[in-house]
């Protein structure tokens, strides 16, 4: 999960997808 909202803050894209 942590990697996930750190792309999601990082990028625009959404997290949960990656």
């Amino acid at each position: 999960m942590s990697k996930s909202t750190r792309v999601f803050k990082k990028s625009k894209t959404p997290g949960r997808s990656l």
